[in-house]
């Protein structure tokens, strides 16, 4: 990030979860329900469209897997210990803190974000997914991964990117980052990596570092 100016933004295929870009279960359950026939120029129209949807859905998904790229980030007023042990290193890693609005601003070419927003967690057997902006889709996770809590930005993929995993989106650091955090039982040789780092690459944030005190007695 530092070095680059940029986040990374990764196709949704690249991460673990497989529902990653999918609607709920539940929708093909109720969507009979969901629509009603005058919303069509007739009956036949509107039982092809119940009947055609889920294949519909899927292709859309598929497609807009290969062509939607995410950056993620975890909401939170406070410090998380689980996201220090399930995305970064107690002993070696780092966590940028910013706003909403900051990452929002950040961009140097906001033509390139198609959408900011927080993830909605469901229970996909029993709650219904919004169909009608496909773009949602990459806005709503299962519950099983609610201690998330992520905000997503979302970006795409040119016609000539396609067969790449993501790319970097260029960003102005100084809007975007308030805080760079050391973990929290980093030894000090690794702080003053990180310090030299910041110091050669971005001065001008070197008053923006602390160590998580997350594990120390006050």
């Amino acid at each position: 990030m530092l070095k680059e100016e940029s986040l990374y933004f990764s196709k949704a295929t690249k991460f673990l979860d497989p529902y990653e870009g999918t609607l709920p279960e539940y929708n093909n359950s109720v969507r009979q329900t969901m629509y009603s026939p005058e919303q069509f120029s007739s009956t036949e129209q509107y039982e092809r469209f119940i009947s055609n949807m889920p294949d519909v859905m899927k292709t859309v998904s598929k497609i807009e897997k290969e062509n939607y790229i995410v950056n993620c980030w975890h909401l939170n007023e406070f410090e998380s210990a689980s996201m220090w042990h399930m995305y970064s290193n107690v002993k070696a890693g780092i966590a940028i803190q910013s706003t909403y609005e900051k990452i929002r601003k950040s961009f140097k070419n906001p033509n390139k974000i198609i959408g900011v927003g927080k993830v909605r967690y469901l229970d996909f057997k029993k709650e219904w997914g919004n169909e009608a902006f496909t773009l949602d889709t990459f806005l709503i996770k299962r519950k099983s991964f609610l201690c998330d809590n992520e905000l997503r930005v979302i970006s795409y993929l040119q016609d000539d990117e396609r067969d790449k995993d993501g790319k970097h989106i260029k960003i102005d650091l100084n809007t975007l980052i308030e805080r760079i955090y050391i973990a929290p039982l980093s030894e000090p040789s690794f702080e003053e990596k990180v310090k030299s780092e910041v110091e050669q690459t971005q001065s001008f944030l070197k008053d923006r570092i602390n160590k998580s005190d997350l594990y120390s007695l006050v």
